[in-house]
């Protein structure tokens, strides 16, 4: 009976670390409602399309992204409430990624989650201070594949007849860093 208790223990410690629910929202915003637009992004990114803007408010605070395509690919760039940089990616395709990192990151998701669908995989760069490689916007839009990279997934996981939507963050070489829960896209302007 000890060890089942032991063992209870454990995984209720090792469930609580490993999923960090934060529960987000996020909807279309106004430009005069963005904190503060980097005028870098016009200057490194010239020709952008499609140009929107976002809040998502969560359980750890609220962020703004702008979101436009260039050259067919949708970048995203988020900023804190106080128009500081936190991070930019943009949206790629599973054959993107290495395959030997890949695979790892599929074999995490199917032992961890069950049965999973990919929605849209990002490939982030994350602000790192002090970092001499630093200047995330221009290694965005270079495209460049760094060892500070993460790339992020969201999924939708059935598991006991229950959908969740999941963002996973992986690193560059294909090892778990975070996790959190997301609300599925909101349609509530859609009329039945």
């Amino acid at each position: 009976m000890g060890k089942f208790k032991l063992l209870l223990l454990f995984f209720l410690f090792y469930s609580v670390a490993h999923t960090q629910e934060k529960v987000e929202r996020e909807h279309r915003i106004r430009k005069v409602q963005f904190p503060a637009l980097d005028q870098e992004v016009t200057l490194l990114a010239p020709n952008i399309k499609k140009v929107r803007y976002y809040k998502e408010i969560d359980s750890s605070g609220t962020t703004y992204t702008l979101r436009f395509k260039k050259e067919r690919l949708h970048y995203h760039i988020d900023y804190d409430k106080n128009g500081n940089l936190q991070n930019s990616g943009f949206k790629i395709k599973r054959i993107d990624i290495p395959e030997e990192y890949y695979d790892g990151m599929e074999r995490y998701m199917a032992e961890n989650f069950g049965q999973f669908k990919i929605r849209k995989i990002w490939q982030e760069y994350p602000i790192i201070l002090n970092s001499p490689m630093q200047d995330p916007l221009k290694n965005t839009f270079q495209n460049l594949i760094l060892p500070d990279i993460n790339y992020k997934f969201l999924i939708r996981s059935l598991a006991k007849d229950k959908t969740r939507h999941i963002e996973v963050w992986f690193d560059s070489e294909g090892k778990y860093l975070k996790m959190r829960a997301v609300l599925p896209t909101n349609f509530d302007h859609v009329l039945y």
